[in-house]
């Protein structure tokens, strides 16, 4: 790819990135909400691992349903 045209679509390519970024943390808040505690949901969104066990699961699947 020549160089001017690689220029040319940068600024998409960020613009394409700060809007998908934005509609992700949407839809993990909208998702995970209830679920997960907020710092669990950026904790998410930045690439780390949340474990849970059963019981933890259950109750966090209870709660969330109830509210």
């Amino acid at each position: 790819m020549r160089l001017r045209a690689l220029v040319n679509i940068t600024h998409e390519m960020k613009a394409q990135q700060r809007f998908t970024d934005v509609e992700l943390e949407k839809y993990f808040h909208r998702i995970y909400g209830k679920f997960l505690t907020e710092k669990e949901i950026e904790e998410v969104i930045d690439g780390r691992d949340i474990w849970l066990n059963k019981e933890e699961v259950l109750e966090r699947w209870k709660n969330k349903k109830t509210s």
